[in-house]
């Protein structure tokens, strides 16, 4: 049985966004988006990973909750990490000017 055209795009990637040059007032909408995502992000992670790294320094920690916070901290290095690249992603307005 053969799958309808409506079918298969359903199948694509609702958000995808089209291969070429972005327009310039989409890019700026994009940096501005997400400059506010790293803004709201920032912040509460460097929070979370400073208090994950002193709990896992705690003396009195069993060994699994010690785990447990080198986890966490793996985890918060790991998110920041994307944020970093959505910001590489989104290019610099700087230099896309000149």
């Amino acid at each position: 049985m053969q799958s309808s055209s409506a079918e298969r795009q359903g199948d694509a990637a609702p958000n995808r966004v089209p291969a070429g040059p972005m327009p310039a007032a989409l890019r700026s909408e994009l940096r501005r988006a997400i400059v506010l995502v790293q803004h709201q992000l920032n912040n509460p992670l460097a929070a979370l990973l400073a208090e994950a790294q002193l709990l896992g320094m705690e003396p009195s920690l069993s060994a699994e909750h010690r785990a447990a916070a080198v986890r966490i901290t793996e985890l918060t290095r790991r998110v920041i990490a994307l944020v970093r690249e959505m910001d590489a992603a989104a290019g610099d307005p700087e230099q896309e000017a000149g």
